[in-house]
């Protein structure tokens, strides 16, 4: 029997640089599972990973280093993350023992060449903490690792009623807040944040992937698409804290000015 498949990273038709950054990330960041790519003509393409490891690539009915060289000619595709360790869906279960060890894929497929630096983006004074309440540990360790080398820490929490619980203890600066969870969801957890007087003024960004399941009245501080990319999600808490303390230093300026005149 196997084993249920959950989607936990997906995308539009892109330009395949996008899919290797994916590639490069899933690499380096040690995902368990498989990306699935669909071409702009059709054709299914997708890598096995195991601990960030390539175990297994495919290609129609290619495999290995041979599916590798049809895969380094793809303009456009879609891809899916499925957090899954049974295996390609579409090829059958053949050994393939012609493909190359990780970095000899991604050196193939030119990995290295599309990387680039990092945006130098002045980052806030002080080391901020962020909560990531998500039911999905998939979801909640890609987050984790992204905003960690991006300088942040990281609190985990996987429902709802831990996250009011952790709230109190924790004092995070800023909440990611999926809204589609077991239990309480985002929505109600959202409401009773704010009926706290730490809550009040807390930014919480909540995360879906569709604006329906986020109630009208939401009190949120702003809203991030799902799945997110990497550059995304630091690109949104670099620019709120940002804001936030530009905002701080202005109103300590004006209030400095008052008291002269």
């Amino acid at each position: 029997m196997s084993q249920e498949r959950v989607t936990v990273y997906q995308s539009n038709l892109v330009a395949f640089d996008e899919v290797k950054k994916l590639l490069s990330l899933a690499c380096h960041e040690d995902w368990d599972g498989v990306l699935l790519l669909v071409t702009n003509n059709g054709d299914g393409a997708g890598f096995s990973f195991n601990h960030g490891k390539i175990i297994d690539v495919g290609y129609k009915t290619k495999r290995g280093n041979a599916a590798l060289l049809d895969i380094k000619n793809i303009e456009y595709a879609r891809f899916f993350f499925e957090q899954d360790v049974s295996g390609l869906p579409y090829i059958s279960n053949i050994v393939e023992h012609d493909l190359s060890d990780t970095a000899e894929v991604l050196k193939l497929l030119d990995i290295e060449k599309i990387e680039k630096a990092p945006a130098v983006v002045e980052k806030p004074l002080s080391i901020k903490k962020v909560m990531v309440v998500d039911d999905s540990r998939m979801v909640r360790a890609i987050a984790k690792k992204i905003l960690v080398k991006a300088s942040y820490e990281v609190v985990e929490v996987a429902d709802g009623e831990y996250a009011l619980e952790e709230i109190e203890k924790q004092c995070p600066d800023l909440v990611l807040l999926d809204i589609v969870m077991p239990g309480i969801d985002g929505n109600e957890v959202l409401r009773r944040i704010r009926q706290t007087e730490f809550g009040q003024h807390l930014p919480v960004i909540v995360m879906t992937s569709t604006d329906s399941v986020v109630e009208a009245d939401s009190s949120e501080t702003g809203r991030l698409a799902k799945p997110f990319k990497p550059n995304d999600i630091v690109a949104r808490l670099d620019e709120y804290f940002l804001q936030s303390e530009s905002t701080a230093t202005c109103s300590c300026n004006n209030t400095f000015e008052d008291e002269m005149s």
